[in-house]
């Protein structure tokens, strides 16, 4: 009987065999390690989600002025506050109105400045 594969056969099959191993091996590490990937992000996230809800938590506490979990309780008529623990004191801090005066008063001037240099370059 002749047989004109039967050499290449003898070769191509258990070489088809060993590749489609090599394969099914590859896929199932690439399976694994996109699981793996997949659950430390996951994980990752919801740790990190987890944290700005504590973050905004605390926020939401102080402003919303619970004297007895913020350490920084509102002051009436003030726009920031400092707690000196060793101390035992608070700074309040508030913006002088005539620092609002004088920002405006800067303002309007920095912009006739660049309105006049607009216009002078249109001259050119």
């Amino acid at each position: 009987m002749n047989d004109p594969l039967g050499h290449s056969d003898a070769s191509f099959i258990p070489a088809k065999a060993a590749a489609t191993a090599t394969v099914d091996a590859q896929k199932s590490f690439e399976a694994t390690k996109t699981a793996d990937v997949a659950s430390r992000n996951a994980a990752n996230t919801a740790e990190a989600n987890a944290l700005k809800e504590h973050v905004r938590a605390a926020r939401n506490t102080q402003q919303a002025g619970d004297q007895e979990h913020n350490p920084y309780p509102a002051v009436p008529g003030y726009y920031k506050n400092l707690y000196i623990p060793s101390e035992e004191m608070y700074l309040s801090l508030e913006t002088p109105v005539e620092s609002y005066a004088a920002k405006a008063e800067s303002l309007a001037e920095v912009r006739q400045t660049v309105k006049t240099q607009l216009e002078t370059m249109d001259a050119w």
